[in-house]
């Protein structure tokens, strides 16, 4: 269980970046809130490398967002469950 819980929560960190690079920063950021949360949850943390690696994604979320959309993105995400994060990032909009 926890494993295919780490896996979703790699892959909606994965289609963060994605959606980040497409400039759809609403969604990338609520993905980014929801695998925080999740990571907190799991007690799963990223490492310094994966802090670095995701940094330029979620500035350039904050950059498009501005940071009070960035941060209410970043909130309505952490509400999420895992589950609906996948149903979220596997969405065609």
């Amino acid at each position: 269980e926890i494993t295919a819980r780490r896996r979703s929560m790699e892959v909606v960190e994965s289609f963060a970046a994605l959606y980040c690079a497409t400039e759809e920063h609403s969604r990338a950021a609520m993905l980014f809130g929801a695998s925080d949360a999740a990571r907190l949850l799991l007690g799963m943390p990223l490492s310094p490398s994966g802090v670095e690696q995701q940094r330029k994604w979620r500035d350039a979320c904050e950059a498009g967002l501005g940071a009070e959309g960035y941060a209410a993105c970043l909130a309505a995400g952490s509400e999420l469950t895992l589950d609906e994060a996948c149903t979220l990032a596997l969405a065609h909009e």
